[in-house]
């Protein structure tokens, strides 16, 4: 099994990067810290995975001696990263002994493992397919993954759940009961690929597939349950979705709303972030006084003090005070893009509704607090 190779060392570094974060840095089965490499007719293929996810890497490489092995991940990814040399030699022994040579002064060994313990990796072969840009895939996750629990012991409230609707349309929602963001996408036929219940992508798995994904083009999503495949260029990365079906979120966001707010988002941020100062894990409630051309923005903390800022305000409704999660809000507003945001109200108990001004296809459902 032994192989040795010669590798462009920026290369290797960017395969190895996703390669690292996906090989477990603590695990009870030892085999999953190391990255298997197997060399290729052109030169090399990279494999870690965690059993949940699966991430290969493909390279060119000049092979002066055919085999695999598996090496630490994390150490193997530092040493090539803060190697100042072009390329990288490295050869392994049949006793998984790994030389690896930067330059003419630089040499490290690394004391892998044995290839054939490593588990192979999950193919999915499947006729259904998405091609998506990969900047948008990127953008729509990035709107909604924030409103997920981050407790994973809910699980189906722990991810991105993606549902077709009316053929040509894909809704990604996100929610932890608190919170709940939603994305409408146009113009991408799921109807006949999406699961009719759909699926939820998890947050790890998102999380990763946004670090990785960072070169431009598309990416084509295969789904053969229980796993999706996301895949582009020389990288496959292959991950379970969320068992457990997704809550029925429709039932959280408001048919009808009685009073709508439009405020400047960067004048509204400021605010926040402002009285924010005296907000903790323990007052973590803003207050906000809607009234005829002006918000007031509040907070007020026993243990540290208060403040206040008035911003201009388009208010059509009856004056209503009601409470929010300070960072709830600011999550929210940091995905909205437009000028302006524009809140829909009903009163200080119901959901409030955040929209960018008239951008209808982004959406965002805040829960009031008890002031």
């Amino acid at each position: 099994m032994a192989c040795a190779f010669e590798v462009n060392r920026n290369l290797f570094e960017q395969a190895l990067f996703g390669i690292q974060n996906v090989a477990q840095k603590r695990t009870a089965t030892p085999i999953l810290a190391n990255v298997r490499i197997d060399t290729t007719a052109t030169g090399l293929r990279l494999f870690a995975t965690d059993f949940d996810l699966g991430l290969t890497q493909e390279l060119e490489a000049e092979v002066s001696d055919h085999g695999s092995a598996a090496l630490p991940a994390r150490m193997l990814y530092d040493i090539i990263k803060k190697s100042n040399a072009d390329t990288v030699k490295l050869e392994v022994t049949d006793n998984h002994q790994a030389t690896i040579t930067a330059g003419k002064r630089s040499r490290y060994r690394l004391v892998g493992m044995a290839p054939d313990d490593f588990p192979e990796p999950t193919v999915v072969d499947s006729d259904k397919q998405l091609t998506i840009d990969k900047d948008l895939l990127k953008l729509w996750i990035k709107k909604t993954l924030f409103a997920a629990s981050p407790d994973e012991t809910r699980a189906s409230l722990s991810g991105v759940f993606i549902e077709a609707y009316e053929s040509t349309n894909l809704r990604f929602v996100a929610t932890d009961t608190h919170r709940l963001a939603l994305v409408e996408v146009a113009d991408v036929v799921g109807e006949e690929i999406i699961p009719e219940e759909g699926i939820i992508l998890p947050r790890k798995a998102l999380l990763e597939l946004q670090r990785i994904a960072d070169s431009d083009g598309d990416i084509v999503l295969s789904f053969d349950a229980p796993f999706v495949q996301a895949s582009w260029g020389n990288t496959i990365f292959v991950f379970r979705t969320v068992e457990g079906r997704f809550p029925t979120y429709r039932t959280v966001i408001p048919e009808s709303t009685s009073r709508t707010a439009v405020v400047n988002r960067s004048g509204f941020i400021a605010a926040i972030d402002r009285v924010s100062l005296v907000v903790t894990d323990r007052f973590k409630c803003v207050t906000l006084k809607f009234e005829d051309g002006q918000l007031s923005v509040s907070a007020n903390n026993p243990e540290m003090g208060e403040g206040e800022e008035q911003i201009d305000c388009e208010f059509d409704g009856d004056t209503l005070e009601v409470g929010f999660n300070a960072q709830y809000v600011q999550d929210a507003l940091s995905e909205i893009t437009t000028d302006n945001i524009e809140l829909r109200l009903i009163d200080d108990v119901s959901p409030a509704l955040l929209y960018g001004e008239n951008e209808e296809t982004y959406l965002n459902v805040v829960m009031p607090m008890r002031i």
